[in-house]
Protein backbone atom coordinates (compact mmCIF):
# COMPACT_ATOMS: atom_id res chain seq x y z
CA UNK A 1 0.00 0.00 0.00
CA UNK A 2 1.21 3.49 -0.85
CA UNK A 3 2.23 5.85 1.89
CA UNK A 4 -0.71 8.16 2.73
CA UNK A 5 1.74 10.92 3.58
CA UNK A 6 2.39 11.43 -0.12
CA UNK A 7 -1.21 12.51 -0.58
CA UNK A 8 -1.85 14.35 2.65
CA UNK A 9 -2.44 17.61 0.78
CA UNK A 10 -4.36 16.08 -2.14
CA UNK A 11 -7.78 16.63 -0.62
CA UNK A 12 -8.60 12.90 -0.34
CA UNK A 13 -11.42 12.11 2.07
CA UNK A 14 -9.72 10.17 4.83
CA UNK A 15 -12.67 7.76 5.32
CA UNK A 16 -12.50 6.64 1.68
CA UNK A 17 -11.42 3.07 2.39
CA UNK A 18 -11.08 2.27 -1.33
CA UNK A 19 -8.07 4.57 -1.42
CA UNK A 20 -6.73 4.71 2.11
CA UNK A 21 -8.54 2.87 4.90
CA UNK A 22 -9.27 4.84 8.00
CA UNK A 23 -6.93 2.69 10.06
CA UNK A 24 -4.14 3.40 7.59
CA UNK A 25 -4.49 7.15 8.17
CA UNK A 26 -4.70 6.74 11.92
CA UNK A 27 -1.69 4.49 12.10
CA UNK A 28 0.25 6.81 9.80
CA UNK A 29 -0.55 9.93 11.80
CA UNK A 30 0.09 8.27 15.13
CA UNK A 31 3.42 6.83 14.07
CA UNK A 32 4.83 10.02 12.54
CA UNK A 33 5.54 13.36 14.11
CA UNK A 34 4.67 16.67 12.49
CA UNK A 35 8.35 17.20 11.82
CA UNK A 36 8.65 13.84 10.02
CA UNK A 37 5.57 14.49 7.91
CA UNK A 38 6.76 17.99 7.04
CA UNK A 39 10.17 16.64 6.06
CA UNK A 40 8.70 13.97 3.79
CA UNK A 41 6.30 16.40 2.14
CA UNK A 42 8.81 19.21 1.86
CA UNK A 43 6.62 21.78 3.60
CA UNK A 44 6.56 23.65 6.87
CA UNK A 45 5.67 22.10 10.20
CA UNK A 46 2.98 24.74 10.74
CA UNK A 47 1.34 23.74 7.47
CA UNK A 48 1.27 20.11 8.56
CA UNK A 49 -0.23 21.01 11.94
CA UNK A 50 -2.95 23.06 10.25
CA UNK A 51 -3.81 20.19 7.88
CA UNK A 52 -3.87 17.62 10.68
CA UNK A 53 -6.06 19.86 12.79
CA UNK A 54 -8.45 20.29 9.86
CA UNK A 55 -8.44 16.53 9.27
CA UNK A 56 -9.24 15.84 12.91
CA UNK A 57 -12.08 18.39 13.07
CA UNK A 58 -13.73 17.98 9.65
CA UNK A 59 -12.42 14.61 8.38
CA UNK A 60 -11.40 16.45 5.21
CA UNK A 61 -8.00 17.59 4.02
CA UNK A 62 -9.27 20.39 1.81
CA UNK A 63 -10.18 23.70 3.48
CA UNK A 64 -13.81 24.29 4.21
CA UNK A 65 -15.49 26.27 1.49
CA UNK A 66 -15.94 29.86 2.55
CA UNK A 67 -19.46 31.08 3.04
CA UNK A 68 -20.95 34.45 2.14
CA UNK A 69 -21.43 36.28 -1.12
CA UNK A 70 -18.69 36.11 -3.75
CA UNK A 71 -16.38 39.11 -4.10
CA UNK A 72 -17.62 41.91 -6.34
CA UNK A 73 -14.32 42.00 -8.20
CA UNK A 74 -12.87 38.65 -9.19
CA UNK A 75 -9.31 38.16 -10.40
CA UNK A 76 -9.96 39.25 -14.04
CA UNK A 77 -11.79 42.34 -12.78
CA UNK A 78 -8.87 43.17 -10.48
CA UNK A 79 -6.48 42.97 -13.43
CA UNK A 80 -8.79 45.21 -15.44
CA UNK A 81 -8.80 47.67 -12.54
CA UNK A 82 -5.00 47.53 -12.41
CA UNK A 83 -4.76 48.34 -16.13
CA UNK A 84 -7.20 51.22 -15.71
CA UNK A 85 -5.05 52.77 -12.98
CA UNK A 86 -1.86 52.48 -15.03
CA UNK A 87 -3.50 54.14 -18.05
CA UNK A 88 -5.27 56.99 -16.23
CA UNK A 89 -3.13 57.88 -13.24
CA UNK A 90 -0.17 59.68 -14.78
CA UNK A 91 -0.44 62.62 -12.38
CA UNK A 92 -1.23 60.41 -9.34
CA UNK A 93 -4.45 62.31 -8.68
CA UNK A 94 -7.01 59.53 -8.97
CA UNK A 95 -8.97 58.84 -5.81
CA UNK A 96 -11.04 55.78 -4.89
CA UNK A 97 -14.29 57.73 -5.16
CA UNK A 98 -13.56 58.89 -8.70
CA UNK A 99 -12.43 55.41 -9.74
CA UNK A 100 -15.62 53.89 -8.31
CA UNK A 101 -17.77 56.40 -10.21
CA UNK A 102 -15.94 55.72 -13.48
CA UNK A 103 -16.07 51.96 -12.95
CA UNK A 104 -19.83 52.05 -12.30
CA UNK A 105 -20.41 54.15 -15.42
CA UNK A 106 -18.33 51.90 -17.68
CA UNK A 107 -19.29 48.45 -16.36
CA UNK A 108 -22.80 49.17 -15.04
CA UNK A 109 -21.66 47.48 -11.83
CA UNK A 110 -22.42 49.51 -8.73
CA UNK A 111 -19.41 49.55 -6.45
CA UNK A 112 -18.28 51.60 -3.47
CA UNK A 113 -14.98 53.41 -3.05
CA UNK A 114 -14.07 51.18 -0.07
CA UNK A 115 -14.24 48.14 -2.35
CA UNK A 116 -12.02 49.91 -4.88
CA UNK A 117 -9.52 50.83 -2.16
CA UNK A 118 -9.43 47.26 -0.84
CA UNK A 119 -8.94 45.69 -4.28
CA UNK A 120 -6.25 48.19 -5.24
CA UNK A 121 -4.24 47.04 -2.22
CA UNK A 122 -4.62 43.44 -3.40
CA UNK A 123 -3.06 44.24 -6.78
CA UNK A 124 -0.16 46.18 -5.27
CA UNK A 125 -1.28 49.82 -5.20
CA UNK A 126 -1.02 52.03 -2.15
CA UNK A 127 -2.91 55.23 -1.41
CA UNK A 128 -1.46 58.45 -0.09
CA UNK A 129 -2.83 61.76 1.16
CA UNK A 130 -1.67 64.91 -0.68
CA UNK A 131 0.46 67.22 1.41
CA UNK A 132 -1.47 70.32 2.39
CA UNK A 133 0.51 73.53 2.18
CA UNK A 134 -0.14 75.55 5.32
CA UNK A 135 -1.55 79.04 5.01
CA UNK A 136 0.89 81.91 5.31
CA UNK A 137 1.42 82.79 8.94
CA UNK A 138 2.99 85.70 10.77
CA UNK A 139 6.22 83.72 11.03
CA UNK A 140 6.77 84.16 7.29
CA UNK A 141 6.84 87.92 7.74
CA UNK A 142 9.59 87.73 10.35
CA UNK A 143 12.02 86.45 7.75
CA UNK A 144 12.68 89.80 6.05
CA UNK A 145 10.68 92.68 7.49
CA UNK A 146 11.43 95.19 4.78
CA UNK A 147 9.26 97.26 2.47
CA UNK A 148 9.39 98.26 -1.16
CA UNK A 149 7.57 100.53 -3.60
CA UNK A 150 7.91 101.91 -7.11
CA UNK A 151 9.94 104.73 -5.62
CA UNK A 152 12.49 102.49 -3.93
CA UNK A 153 13.15 100.14 -1.05
CA UNK A 154 12.70 100.64 2.64
CA UNK A 155 14.95 99.39 5.45
CA UNK A 156 15.00 95.84 6.75
CA UNK A 157 14.13 95.88 10.43
CA UNK A 158 15.49 92.94 12.49
CA UNK A 159 13.06 91.90 15.23
CA UNK A 160 13.81 89.64 18.16
CA UNK A 161 10.99 87.57 19.59
CA UNK A 162 7.33 87.64 18.63
CA UNK A 163 5.66 90.68 17.09
CA UNK A 164 3.23 92.40 19.45
CA UNK A 165 1.03 95.41 18.96
CA UNK A 166 3.60 97.68 20.65
CA UNK A 167 6.39 96.23 18.52
CA UNK A 168 4.49 96.86 15.31
CA UNK A 169 3.49 100.36 16.42
CA UNK A 170 7.18 101.15 17.03
CA UNK A 171 8.07 99.86 13.55
CA UNK A 172 5.40 102.13 12.06
CA UNK A 173 6.58 105.22 13.94
CA UNK A 174 10.33 104.65 13.59
CA UNK A 175 10.57 103.17 10.09
CA UNK A 176 7.34 103.20 8.07
CA UNK A 177 6.59 106.90 8.57
CA UNK A 178 10.14 108.06 7.65
CA UNK A 179 10.12 105.79 4.59
CA UNK A 180 6.79 107.21 3.40
CA UNK A 181 8.09 110.75 3.87
CA UNK A 182 11.25 109.92 1.91
CA UNK A 183 9.63 108.21 -1.07
CA UNK A 184 6.33 110.10 -1.10
CA UNK A 185 7.07 113.64 0.10
CA UNK A 186 3.76 114.87 -1.31
CA UNK A 187 1.87 112.51 1.00
CA UNK A 188 0.31 110.41 -1.76
CA UNK A 189 1.75 107.08 -0.62
CA UNK A 190 -0.52 104.13 0.24
CA UNK A 191 0.64 101.58 2.80
CA UNK A 192 -0.18 97.89 2.31
CA UNK A 193 0.34 95.09 4.85
CA UNK A 194 -1.21 91.73 5.50
CA UNK A 195 -3.79 90.79 8.13
CA UNK A 196 -1.44 89.40 10.76
CA UNK A 197 -2.88 89.54 14.26
CA UNK A 198 -0.35 92.13 15.46
CA UNK A 199 -1.26 94.43 12.56
CA UNK A 200 -4.92 94.52 13.58
CA UNK A 201 -4.41 95.35 17.25
CA UNK A 202 -5.71 98.69 18.52
CA UNK A 203 -2.26 100.08 19.36
CA UNK A 204 -1.01 99.36 15.81
CA UNK A 205 -4.18 100.77 14.24
CA UNK A 206 -3.87 103.91 16.37
CA UNK A 207 -0.23 104.36 15.29
CA UNK A 208 -1.24 104.30 11.62
CA UNK A 209 -4.15 106.67 12.16
CA UNK A 210 -2.08 109.15 14.21
CA UNK A 211 0.56 109.20 11.47
CA UNK A 212 -2.10 109.81 8.81
CA UNK A 213 -1.12 106.69 6.89
CA UNK A 214 -3.54 105.68 4.13
CA UNK A 215 -3.84 101.89 3.98
CA UNK A 216 -4.92 99.49 1.25
CA UNK A 217 -7.12 96.53 2.23
CA UNK A 218 -5.46 93.20 1.67
CA UNK A 219 -7.92 90.27 1.92
CA UNK A 220 -6.55 87.05 3.37
CA UNK A 221 -5.15 84.47 0.94
CA UNK A 222 -5.18 86.90 -2.02
CA UNK A 223 -1.93 86.52 -3.99
CA UNK A 224 -3.33 88.45 -6.97
CA UNK A 225 -2.72 91.78 -5.23
CA UNK A 226 0.47 90.69 -3.52
CA UNK A 227 3.33 92.60 -5.22
CA UNK A 228 5.93 90.18 -3.88
CA UNK A 229 4.71 87.63 -6.46
CA UNK A 230 5.91 89.93 -9.26
CA UNK A 231 9.29 90.32 -7.58
CA UNK A 232 9.72 86.54 -7.36
CA UNK A 233 8.86 86.33 -11.07
CA UNK A 234 11.53 88.89 -11.93
CA UNK A 235 14.10 87.01 -9.83
CA UNK A 236 13.29 83.73 -11.61
CA UNK A 237 13.78 85.40 -14.98
CA UNK A 238 17.15 86.79 -13.89
CA UNK A 239 18.28 83.42 -12.55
Amino acid sequence: MNNPLRHISSGTFWKNETTYPKNSWCNCLQSHSSYTIAKQLGCGKTTVNDILKRLHETHFLTPKKQTGHPPLLDSPAQQKLKSFIKENNENHRLCSKKIATTWTAQTKQSIFCNTIHRNLKKVGFTACIPYRKPAMTEAHWLAGNGCFSWSGLGPIVPLNGSVTGQTHAKVINDFVVPTLHTHFPQGNGIFQEDNAASHRLKVATAARENAGIVTFDWPAQSPDINPIENIWAEMKMMI
